[in-house]
């Protein structure tokens, strides 16, 4: 019983300690992205119960009424989607905001490692 109690401290410990203000980290970097109100724990995700050919129509959505940069959750994970050229170009030009998530790991198969997809390492 002991060991239950010391493991479930330790990971609430972890969670409170570092997870939380990581987390609140990012989500202050994306207050001045507008998106649509979310739902707690889902997040968007019931508004992309739709067949995948309908999600860009979703996206579009979006957009039109919160503007060219629009966040939004799926989940608990944060996603900002830029319809601008310059934005765009920003954020991928950048040498400090190179780091991706892991999603992007997904699209090696399909696009290769290249300025897209990779990260700040250097391939040789």
């Amino acid at each position: 019983m002991f060991w239950i109690l010391l493991l479930i401290s330790g990971v609430v410990s972890y969670l409170l300690l570092i997870k939380l203000p990581k987390r609140q980290a990012l989500l202050s970097k994306l207050d001045s992205i507008k998106g649509p109100p979310a739902l707690p724990l889902f997040g968007h995700a019931l508004d992309f119960q739709v067949p995948s050919k309908e999600i860009l129509v979703v996206l579009k959505s979006y957009l039109d009424g919160y503007g060219s940069r629009v966040k939004f959750f799926l989940g608990l994970q944060p996603y900002v989607v830029f319809a601008n050229a310059a934005d765009t170009e920003k954020i991928l030009a950048s040498q400090t905001q190179i780091e991706k998530s892991s999603d992007y790991d997904r699209l090696h198969d399909w696009l290769g490692l290249g300025l897209l997809t990779s990260g700040g390492e250097v391939v040789s």
